[in-house]
């Protein structure tokens, strides 16, 4: 508690002594920032890679791959700070709070927790031990970005809302085309279109099946059948290559 001859002095100060300094060249200085990170933004950040437009969102997502360009070019790093998993009721539950730092003094900048559970999509719920490692990696990926766009002042251009639920990719609307034979199937969309899976890095997989399951739900529609298919395949790829 304060003694009143405290409180006294605190009364008798004049409002402007209470406020943070600002001048003109802090004002250049952010002003100047913001137009480098939108030029940025606009010349080196790939739609359907690094971020998507999705429905009527007024905000872009930012996805994994485009996190890590930006990190490059703040010269931050991440680590993680918390660590929880729990396995009650037969069901799996990751959380994660993630701190990103600068390299160049390790100081802590932003911090942002990602939770996934097996909840999310009835195929989890189904084998929750088998989806465990995905599981953990989605909560990880969730705090990651949400970190990077608070530490690098990136919320005027995205948004991070993987944590506002999981399209469920089990049950479509619309029954799904006979599968094509593994060692024929193509990519259908994307600036990867038309090669195989194995011809395309992990993480770009997994920013395909974010981008598309935000796609849906920005959307508030279901899966299409050539998305369900596409997840489906990514999914049973990427387990046959241990990833």
């Amino acid at each position: 508690m304060k003694n009143t001859d405290e409180m006294k002095a605190l009364i008798a100060q004049e409002p402007q002594d209470l406020m943070v300094s600002i001048n003109r060249a802090a004002i250049s200085a952010m002003t100047n920032q913001m137009e480098l990170l939108k030029e940025f933004v606009k010349g080196q950040l790939k739609e359907g890679n690094d971020y998507g437009s999705f429905g009527g969102a007024k905000k872009d997502s930012l996805l994994k791959p485009g996190a890590e360009k930006l990190k490059r070019l703040f010269n931050l790093g991440d680590r993680i700070i918390d660590a929880k998993e729990s396995h009650e009721d037969g069901q799996v539950k990751y959380r994660y709070t993630i701190e990103v730092y600068s390299l160049k003094t390790g100081i802590g900048i932003a911090q942002c927790v990602g939770i996934a559970s097996s909840h999310e999509k009835s195929q989890w719920a189904k084998d929750p031990l088998k989806f465990e490692n995905s599981i953990s990696k989605i909560a990880q990926k969730r705090a990651l970005v949400g970190a990077v766009i608070v530490a690098t002042n990136a919320s005027d251009f995205f948004t991070q809302d993987l944590e506002d639920g999981v399209i469920d990719v089990e049950r479509p609307a619309q029954p799904i085309a006979p599968p094509m034979p593994e060692g024929e199937y193509r990519i259908p969309f994307g600036k990867h279109k038309g090669k195989k899976l194995d011809e395309v890095s992990p993480d770009d997989l997994f920013g395909y099946c974010d981008w598309l399951q935000q796609n849906a739900r920005e959307e508030n529609k279901p899966l299409s059948a050539r998305a369900v298919d596409f997840i489906k395949r990514v999914s049973e790829f990427l387990k046959s290559e241990g990833t």
